[in-house]
């Protein structure tokens, strides 16, 4: 599935830059022009750290690009 697969690749973005998925996750939506609004949840303490790791994460430009890239759709063909 297209989705699955997204993921994955945003899970090999996040070990490339030793950070959980969520954490990248939130990074990316607190710095997208495009998400108004981050609410973030938490059950467990690691997951507040997480969470607040993700507010100072920096996203070099190269890493907002491949988040872009993965994120956007394929077109589909023209018939």
């Amino acid at each position: 599935d297209e989705n699955f697969a997204r993921v994955d690749a945003l899970g090999e973005v996040a070990a490339e830059l030793g950070v959980p998925l969520a954490t990248l996750a939130l990074a990316w939506c607190i710095r997208s022009q495009s998400v108004p609004a981050v609410i973030m949840g938490a059950t467990r303490t690691r997951q507040v750290r997480e969470n607040c790791a993700a507010a100072t994460l920096e996203l070099s430009a190269d890493v907002q690009k491949a988040i872009e890239t993965i994120l956007t759709p394929a077109e589909e063909p023209v018939a």
